[in-house]
């Protein structure tokens, strides 16, 4: 800790940069204290997440986030979000493209997956997946899902608790791209949770056509490890079945597995304390399934190293 004209000033480490970790992010910065957030993506945003390649973008992750507090709809606007009737606040021009707005002036180191988080006498150090050294911290905010969570505090028996009673569903989701407009005829399946038409959202190119679709939590389960090709096959046979017309060959398509995707059993707090209060852990998945869960559990987290 430091010092300066009598205010007490914190090195703090955040793991994770989608929206709970953000938000904490931000509340610890802006109270004077030097925040770094870890990820282990590229990119910022978690499951607000943007496929891109070549001209071709797709939202794979939510299609969009609701926000029913006004200051966390007030923020989502400050980061450029545009309000979707289907889907509440889109990002421009994609779904990742709000937590980059929300983050902007924040400390981030990319590509970084931490593996352990371990108390020292110079404070919690956090060692990544090569072996390299952060720290150490005076406090930490891990902002990741519970399962992944849970093998961080593996040696904080209290925290492990906790987290295990919380139960994370996986989705497997399609990445479709055509050159000309496809309709559904507006059947359901019983294989998708949601079908969405990616390039009707606002800011979004109208060509080429693109659709993300995401599968039951049943069926994901049911087919979690199943070779890519393979569930390629089926969900595009899934989807060829609500079409109106015969399905064209994509220009696109492809799938990606999330293994925690939604929040079926939460936590019902907004976070998990272990190391006396100087770690703090949670995320959407400690008070619901929705954005606005997790924005609530990283102000939470942020509020409660700040007492």
């Amino acid at each position: 800790m430091n010092s300066e004209n009598g205010v007490i000033s914190m090195t703090i480490a955040v793991i994770g940069a989608g929206i709970a970790g953000v938000a904490a992010a931000l509340d610890l910065q802006d109270a004077g204290h030097d925040v770094t957030v870890f990820d282990k993506s590229r990119g910022l945003g978690g499951r607000l997440a943007t496929r891109r390649d070549a001209a071709i973008s797709l939202d794979h992750g939510a299609p969009g986030v609701v926000a029913h507090d006004a200051a966390f709809a007030a923020a989502l606007a400050r980061a450029g979000g545009a309000v979707c009737p289907d889907y509440g606040f889109v990002g421009q021009p994609g779904m990742s493209s709000l937590v980059k707005g929300l983050a902007d002036g924040i400390a981030v180191s990319n590509s970084v997956e931490i593996a352990s988080v371990d108390p020292t006498r110079n404070g919690i150090v956090l060692t990544d997946q090569t072996g390299g050294e952060h720290g150490g911290f005076d406090r930490v905010v891990m902002a990741v899902p519970a399962p992944q969570a849970r093998v961080l505090a593996r040696d904080f028996p209290q925290a492990d608790s906790a987290l295990a009673a919380v139960v994370m569903a996986p989705v497997w989701s399609l990445l479709l791209a055509f050159d000309t407009a496809q309709h559904l005829t507006g059947a359901t399946s019983p294989v998708f949770d949601a079908v969405v038409h990616n390039s009707g959202k606002p800011g979004r190119a109208e060509t080429p056509d693109t659709w993300v679709a995401h599968a039951t939590p049943e069926w994901t389960r049911a087919h979690l490890e199943d070779p890519r090709d393979k569930v390629l096959e089926a969900l595009t046979s899934a989807f060829a079945g609500l079409s109106a017309a015969p399905l064209p060959t994509p220009i696109y398509h492809t799938v990606h597995r999330w293994r925690y995707a939604r929040c079926e059993r939460p936590l019902g707090a907004p976070f998990v304390e272990a190391l006396g209060g100087r770690l703090v852990i949670g995320g959407d998945w400690a008070l619901g399934s929705e954005a606005e869960d997790a924005w609530r559990s990283g102000k939470a987290m942020a509020q409660a190293l700040l007492a």
